[in-house]
């Protein structure tokens, strides 16, 4: 009996399972990827003299730049400073991290609009800003738009897509088939309209 029993946990030990090599338990580590939550400034148009106030978020950020350099700036998940360009300036932010996203935005000096308007001039823009912090998507994933109004009674949005908002800050994606441009008409009351077109390229 007693040789039975240990022939019996001899069996056992034979039946467990050895332990599995280090290689077989390896995990891959994917790294998080970079994104540019978004970056916009309002307003986007601007005479002589005035300012701009430019926001950015960053995810999965280790450094961020922009291009011209206007200060000394740090990931975040939101944050904003000030701009005063003499000229039109086409503001561009880099985010590296595990990966490379860069977003870009136009600043808008209009000396005549000024000159012509003055400050009532400023106040007619419906319009503060449209842009994406997805200039380029690969085919078939989404690209995020932002925009933002003022003393507009309806906004649309073509090639259609979601029903918008007049709002000072709003966002919605879409998802391309092929290079678009997409164009955001404001509207007031009396039917006055204002528009502003970007394009979303599909690679």
């Amino acid at each position: 009996m007693r040789i039975l029993c240990l022939g019996l946990l001899i069996l056992c030990a034979g039946c467990s399972r050895p332990p599995q090599p280090a290689a077989a338990r390896k995990e891959e580590k994917v790294s998080a990827e970079t994104k540019i939550l978004h970056f916009y400034a309002s307003p986007g148009l601007l005479a002589p003299g005035e300012t701009a106030t430019i926001c950015y978020g960053v995810e999965n950020a280790t450094a961020v730049e922009i291009n011209p350099l206007v200060d000394e700036l740090r990931p975040a998940f939101n944050r904003c400073f000030q701009v005063s360009p003499r000229q039109t300036t086409t503001y561009t932010l880099t985010a590296t991290g595990a990966g490379t996203s860069t977003a870009s935005l136009v600043i808008n000096v209009s000396g005549t609009a000024a000159a012509k308007g003055g400050a009532s001039a400023q106040k007619s823009q419906m319009i503060l800003f449209f842009l994406t912090s997805t200039p380029s998507v690969p085919a078939g994933l989404p690209a995020t738009l932002c925009y933002g109004v003022t003393g507009a009674a309806k906004v649309s949005i073509t090639p259609p897509g979601p029903v918008l908002e007049p709002s000072e800050r709003h966002c919605f994606t879409v998802k391309p088939a092929t290079t678009t441009t997409y164009t955001l008409t404001a509207f007031k009351k009396d039917g006055a309209s204002e528009l502003q077109r970007l394009t979303v390229a599909v690679r």
